[in-house]
């Protein structure tokens, strides 16, 4: 029945109707988990095949549904040609692959496809029914390989819609929630890369939490941005009342800390404080190395320029050595021949 979605028999009409509720309901409940190796394998897909050019890339996602939650925890490249008018998508190359893939992890199905990009293109319908084929109601996930602030994945579902005069039936495109999901080797595995690539370009950590830091305040400003804009258009009557989203937003409000307890505001003041000692002990820790530092520049530089390295400071030692050793053995001679000459003016006397 899926697979024949773009029918006009009366027949099928009735089929798709019926599917179209039970297509709705599915993308209301649906959750969409995208782990960080298929991130990576998209961004590495779009480097080597798109970079700076206006095509995009598509590929094959691998994973498990589970109680209404799309676990995406694989994907694969595959062949794709596009132009304005027609498109090429090679299902043998995607069978194949599938047939590899589950020589080394039975457990993962065909999911959905992904392509790269941020907007929605008239292909995307035929290449969602060529995923038909695999699996009963594939998801889309675009994903952005370029850097940006927001959240690089959207997940969509196909969704039939009826047309406004009863007369025809069209496939439709319909957002989901999505999210980042993973592993606990993934997260060990993504924290080292990070830490390399943030190594690399900053030079520092410090530096590079302070730009997290300020990264993540400006999102929390576009959202509180976005918050007020939508209670502002509720407002003035612009758009519906939605008692799901004002329960969330008084969820959230709930969960904020109440600033105004004595006992908060002292702990807060000993973390605080604490911080603050570390640094300053910090800082003074720094400042007697440097002085150090300086008092034995100062005293290199009064020496001889020959002795001011390693080889003439070795040298000076041993030559200093060399003169006590000689003005030790002169004495030592002397003392002797002292000695002999008292012991033979004795013997006549004798």
């Amino acid at each position: 029945q899926e697979r024949t979605i773009h029918t006009n028999g009366r027949g099928e009409k009735r089929e798709n109707s019926v599917m179209n509720s039970a297509t709705n309901r599915v993308n209301s409940s649906f959750l969409c988990a995208v782990h960080p190796l298929v991130l990576l394998h998209v961004v590495d897909h779009y480097n080597r095949e798109a970079k700076d050019t206006s095509k995009r890339v598509i590929g094959v996602l691998l994973g498990d549904v589970w109680k209404k939650k799309i676990d995406i925890t694989n994907s694969y490249a595959i062949p794709f040609e596009e132009t304005s008018s027609a498109h090429f998508v090679d299902a043998n190359y995607i069978t194949d692959m599938y047939a590899m893939y589950r020589k080394v992890n039975a457990q993962e199905k065909i999911v959905g496809w992904y392509t790269s990009g941020t907007q929605i293109q008239p292909n995307d319908i035929t290449i969602n029914r060529v995923l038909r084929r695999f699996t009963a109601n594939p998801v889309m996930i675009q994903i952005d390989p370029t850097p940006r602030e927001r959240f690089p994945a959207r997940a969509y579902l196909a969704t039939v819609e009826q047309q406004e005069d009863g007369t025809e039936i069209s496939e439709a495109f319909q957002h989901i929630a999505c999210d980042v999901s993973s592993l606990e080797a993934e997260e060990i595995g993504v924290e080292h890369l990070l830490r390399d690539v943030h190594t690399r370009h900053t030079g520092s950590s410090l530096s590079a939490r302070i730009t997290a830091k300020s990264r993540a305040v400006r999102t929390l400003r576009d959202h509180l941005d976005t918050v007020k804009q939508y209670l502002t258009d509720v407002i003035e009557r612009r758009m519906p009342l939605n008692q799901h989203i004002l329960a969330n937003l008084q969820e959230i409000s709930n969960l904020l800390p109440n600033l105004n307890q004595p006992a908060l505001q002292r702990s807060l003041a000993c973390v605080s404080n604490d911080n603050a000692m570390v640094m300053y002990v910090s800082n003074l820790l720094h400042t007697i190395l440097a002085l150090h530092e300086l008092i034995d520049n100062k005293l290199l530089q009064q020496l001889p320029e020959e002795e001011r390295t390693a080889e003439g400071k070795a040298k000076a030692k041993a030559e200093g050595e060399a003169k006590g050793k000689a003005q030790d053995k002169p004495a030592e001679t002397q003392g002797d021949s002292s000695t002999g000459a008292g012991e033979g003016e004795s013997e006549p006397k004798k």
